[in-house]
């Protein structure tokens, strides 16, 4: 009989446990659903949500006036009007010249001398601004002239410097103050003047030159060269078929 008894109490006990379990699963469950449930709540007035992927904008910085590294002023911007450049372009347009032998704008003749008067001015192989520049002359630089009214618009001087010759704008160039011994042109005529007979004529443009005649007072000459020797007092001219040299002073533009 005792036997039977605890074996009753047993099955009691055991279904005492399985309610107990029971209870508590359910209770388990409960709590579950309760908690799932107030997660999903949504919230209540006054109350902002505010979902972590979301951010929020920052406001747009106030433009400045700042300069790109790329647009700054360069250190130096040369010009052209801070000393007078180099130039022998014109300002006024070429007139047509007869001849060769005279500009009568400067007063510059074909082997006298002139004095540049810019503050540089090239001298080129041809006479043209697209010929090929020798070299700059400087103001107050002499030159010897070559050839006047040369190029297509007959603005150009053939001139020569230090061994260097080229064409340069006629209007930069000033007669130098012993270019134009008494009015005396190349190619042109003159007479003996400022003797009393005669004057000696040499071979050469020297004082101890061979004389080669002496050319009376009021004889033509033909004027082949201006300002010759080593002192420019000597005029090279033609007389009587010969060719040699006489004092300048001793002749007078006819």
């Amino acid at each position: 009989m005792a036997t039977q008894r605890d074996r009753i109490r047993n099955r009691k006990l055991r279904a005492y446990g399985m309610i107990a379990v029971a209870v508590l699963l359910l209770a388990a469950i409960i709590i579950l659903i309760a908690t799932a449930a107030g997660g999903n709540k949504k919230p209540g007035p006054g109350t902002s949500a505010t979902p972590e992927n979301t951010l929020t904008a920052a406001p747009n910085p106030t433009p400045t006036n700042q300069v790109p590294e790329d647009t700054q002023s360069p250190e130096a911007t040369p010009s052209e009007n801070v000393t007078q450049p180099a130039t022998d372009r014109p300002t006024q347009p070429a007139t047509t010249r007869p001849s060769n032998t005279t500009a009568p704008t400067t007063g510059l003749t074909v082997g006298g001398k002139a004095t540049v008067k810019a503050n540089e001015l090239r001298l080129r192989e041809e006479p043209s601004t697209s010929g090929r520049e020798i070299m700059m002359l400087k103001r107050n630089y002499e030159v010897t002239v070559e050839a006047l009214s040369q190029g297509s618009d007959r603005t150009w001087t053939k001139v020569t410097y230090d061994g260097k010759t080229g064409y340069v704008k006629t209007q930069y160039l000033k007669a130098s103050s012993s270019a134009q011994p008494a009015g005396l042109t190349v190619g042109g005529k003159a007479v003996i003047a400022n003797v009393q007979t005669d004057v000696n004529f040499r071979k050469e443009a020297s004082a101890s030159s061979q004389l080669l005649g002496k050319p009376k007072k009021g004889d033509e000459v033909t004027v082949e060269a201006l300002l010759q020797g080593s002192d420019k007092k000597w005029t090279k001219i033609t007389w009587n078929g010969q060719t040699g040299y006489v004092m300048t002073k001793y002749l007078k533009a006819k």
